[in-house]
């Protein structure tokens, strides 16, 4: 609390003199910044359309010498026009706080829910809501007066303290209590091995009982490397007696710290409870990897962590702060906590969520705690990362419009009518027609976010989601193979890579035109390796392209598996048959009037078997696998609609063999004929692709 406060009658300044025995830090600022929450006035202005008249640039910087707010945005790198004054508004998560003025006392409701201040920007008349306008972070402060009036979150570094665990306590016990689609299952079985921490500060592991249910913690976080700690044959029986705390990495000593103070017992970490040197005991637990992670009461996501030694409840990046006074409804002045703004990474770039194995640990999980740096969220089945504690300028997205699984892989029937949200259908063909139209939107999002995360070994590509189909096969009805569902396997197939370099270059009639603009990537090949059609094969992030019609038929399809008693386990080859219309290269304009356009193709990659672009350019057979519509053209007068065929690729490697080199479509110059139904230049086979 503010015990006086001095104006210095040389450099216009006021003085805050805070009783605080446990600081000397004397804090001073202008009288601009002073006042930006010390008056009722100041806050009208705050919540009006003109803002508060603060400070230029010019003044920031001078000020500065004197003024602790002016200080810390001069050594944070704000920039500004040097001679515009800026004027400043209050803005909660993502709207104006613009709520009614009490009309008693003319105090600005809306305020107290303040999470930043902008500086007002107006394009076209219209103040512009851009994240890049915000200039101050506004948070409370756990123990000062204001606390109980504000909303705004407040900023902490000790994120295991009891403020921050009692709100984390709070969620999870309102999650089991009131969320319909989060309602508790039937206690889970435990895992083979938990880390029993009965006692936080003489943690153990815990050998399961045949039967044994209980709560349980699941831990996801980074290796980082080389484990220094770890379960072997030869620690097992010393690990059973009990760990040392102090011989841990920090993340596991954070993460038991969490459990306890959750009041929780068991903790599953794969470190830990996997015998890291045993291939057998490896094989076997991995293969209930995603059933841990369902079953689980809670995941503690360890976000922004590179390494198991640094854990994740001390920030690695604090920022400068200081306190400025604020006028509450009851007429007193406590204060607010303000930063400077600054745009942190979006949640895509936190470390974990650029590691492969790390998104079944996310999709499969009913409840997680995300620990970013400096911040806590929340989500569940029912809530999409809520922010619980930290600074409030973190730019979170939904990746893919895609945050959870389908509801059936949460349910305890599995029944496949839980799988569709929203719809519980009784006529089979609709329900098919949705299932289908589900699994295309999922398992595309799926996909197009997990191939853009690193793995270590390409052969874990498939086991890496083994969690997330095994969760999905009972829901859907359906079987995967190679990555690649039954039901949506032309679909499937039609797959691009999504920074895929266009050959229309290379597919000039003049040679000299034919010139190869795609990005060199290396295709995963090998001895043992996945099948050419298959996703799994490409090395980069790839995307579903749209089928509205299929035009081809899948005879038969088949997976070679390193270990043959696991289906979903690395895949060292494969075979696929089907019958499809197809056109033998090159397919260009300049073949014949009938075409519109060179065809648009993505190849897999530069490197394929040894084929040139050229050589792919005069050999390819193109096979179609479907068609789908494009919107008439911008001209008035042409309403038609276009038929555009789609398809992969092939190369021709052995007698009756071919491999996928690439995926295209193309469009006839009539917009509702389909090149590929001219037997004049167009013939049905039955292709093996390999």
């Amino acid at each position: 609390m503010i015990s006086a406060r001095t104006v210095n009658p040389a450099s216009g300044t006021v003085e805050d003199h805070v009783d605080n025995p446990k600081s000397e830090v004397l804090e001073s600022f202008c009288k601009p910044c002073s006042s930006i929450f010390s008056s009722l006035e100041a806050l009208q202005a705050l919540v009006s359309d003109n803002g508060y008249e603060w400070l230029t640039f010019e003044e920031i910087s001078e000020n500065a010498r004197v003024c602790t707010l002016c200080r810390m945005l001069k050594q944070e790198g704000f920039v500004e026009a040097p001679t515009k004054r800026l004027q400043l508004q209050a803005e909660t998560d993502g709207s104006r706080s613009n709520t009614p003025v009490d009309t008693c006392t003319g105090y600005p409701s809306g305020i107290l829910s303040m999470c930043y201040l902008r500086r007002i920007v107006r394009i076209n008349g219209a103040v512009s809501t851009s994240e890049d306008r915000r200039v101050l972070t506004i948070s409370k402060i756990p123990d000062d007066e204001s606390a109980p009036w504000l909303t705004c979150f407040p900023r902490s570094y000790d994120l295991a303290g009891d403020a921050a665990m009692s709100s984390c306590l709070t969620r999870l016990k309102h999650c089991q209590e009131k969320h319909k689609d989060c309602e508790p299952r039937t206690i889970p079985l435990l895992p083979t091995r938990v880390i029993d921490i009965e006692h936080p500060s003489h943690p153990k592991l815990c050998i399961s009982k045949r039967d044994q249910r209980a709560c349980y913690v699941a831990l996801s976080y980074s290796w980082g490397g080389p484990q220094e700690v770890q379960l072997t044959r030869d620690t097992l029986d010393t690990k059973v007696k009990g760990l040392q705390l102090q011989d841990l990495p920090q993340t596991i000593r954070d993460a038991i710290e969490v459990t306890g103070k959750l009041g929780l017992r068991y903790l599953w970490i794969d470190a830990f409870c996997i015998i890291q040197n045993d291939t057998e005991d490896q094989n076997l637990e991995i293969k209930t990897m995603g059933r841990i992670y369902r079953n689980a009461t809670l995941t503690i996501a360890a976000s922004d962590s590179k390494s198991v030694r640094n854990g994740f409840l001390k920030s690695r990046n604090p920022y400068s702060s200081c306190n400025l006074p604020f006028y509450l409804p009851n007429g007193r002045l406590g204060k607010a906590e303000v930063t400077h703004w600054k745009q942190t990474a979006s949640q895509s770039k936190w470390h974990l969520n650029t590691r492969a194995w790390a998104l079944q640990e996310e999709l499969l999980s009913p409840r997680i705690l995300f620990f970013p740096d400096g911040e806590i969220r929340w989500q569940c089945q029912s809530v999409y990362k809520e922010r619980l504690l930290g600074v409030s300028s973190m730019n979170f997205e939904e990746w893919q419009g895609l945050h959870r699984l389908p509801p059936g892989v949460f349910a305890d029937t599995g029944n496949v009518g839980l799988a569709i949200q929203g719809h519980h259908l009784s006529d089979e063909k609709d329900l098919k027609q949705q299932l289908r139209l589900e699994q295309l939107q999922v398992w595309g999002a799926v996909i197009e976010n997990y191939t853009k995360r690193k793995i270590m070994n390409p052969q874990d590509r498939l086991p890496a989601l083994a969690g997330i189909i095994t969760a999905l096969e009972k829901p859907w009805a359906d079987k995967c193979v190679a990555g690649m569902w039954e039901n949506c396997f032309i679909e499937h197939l039609y797959w691009r890579r999504s920074s895929a370099g266009i050959l229309n270059g290379c597919l000039s009639s003049n040679p000299k035109h034919r010139v190869c603009r795609c990005n060199s990537v290396p295709r995963l090949r090998g001895e043992k390796s996945a099948p050419t059609w298959s996703w799994l094969s490409c090395g980069q992030a790839v995307t579903f392209g749209e089928i509205k019609v299929r035009k081809c038929e899948i005879l038969s399809s088949s997976v070679q598996l390193l270990d043959k008693t696991a289906s979903l386990g690395s895949i060292t080859g494969g075979r696929l048959v089907v019958r499809a219309s197809v056109i033998k290269g090159p397919l260009r304009r300049d073949i014949g009037p009938k075409f519109r356009s060179d065809p648009n193709i993505s190849l897999d990659s530069l490197d394929i078997c040894g084929f040139t672009c050229h050589e792919i350019f005069e050999r390819a057979i193109y096979a179609r696998l479907g068609t789908y519509i494009l919107s008439p053209r911008l001209d008035p007068n042409d309403t038609r609609n276009r038929i555009t065929p789609c398809g992969i690729v092939l190369m021709e490697v052995e007698n009756g063999l071919f491999e996928r080199v690439g995926a295209f479509y193309s469009s006839d110059e009539d917009p509702q004929r389909d090149m590929f139904d001219d037997s004049s230049i167009s013939e049905l086979r039955t292709l093996t692709i390999v």
